[in-house]
């Protein structure tokens, strides 16, 4: 067992890595009229158009409320269209509009900017287990999400 500073430095690490990520994303999004949270809808929809929104919201381990507000704002802002399942009326499928086709390779650049500013220091086999690792804890997270409802 590892000793407890070590846990709270851990989480000290990830939040730090976050609130700075925040930050960053936040000052050139702002410029483009996006908001950080509406960046994973538009990065899963570039790949997988016409998917409903609980879909969605299920992929991205959000709840369906803050999809339903996040898409709201994303169509108000001319990103995206929903339009109704004609197999299902209860269900809105999502769709990109162009601006929000055209806005791919912009946060797409502005991602891969801010990855290779935190890992540059890395070498390739370090990049890899910090991957594997990340990866790992991203299942456990949304294992506990999907088991409890809570996040």
């Amino acid at each position: 067992m590892l000793p407890e500073n070590t846990f709270r430095h851990i989480g000290h690490m990830i939040g730090l890595i976050e609130r700075v990520s925040r930050s960053y994303a936040d000052e050139y999004l702002k410029e483009l009229g996006l908001s950080r949270g509406q960046i994973p809808y538009l990065m899963v929809l570039y790949h997988n158009e016409g998917i409903s929104q609980d879909f969605l919201a299920k992929g991205l381990v959000m709840d369906k409320s803050s999809t339903a507000r996040a898409l709201q704002k994303l169509e108000t802002a001319g990103f995206i269209r929903r339009e109704q399942n004609p197999q299902d009326k209860r269900e809105n499928l999502v769709y990109l509009t162009e601006a929000g086709r055209e806005i791919h390779p912009i946060v797409k650049q502005l991602n891969g900017q801010w990855i290779e500013h935190l890992s540059g220091d890395l070498n390739e086999v370090e990049i890899v287990a910090l991957e594997a690792i990340l990866s790992k804890m991203s299942t456990k997270a949304r294992d506990f999400r999907n088991k409890t409802g809570e996040l």
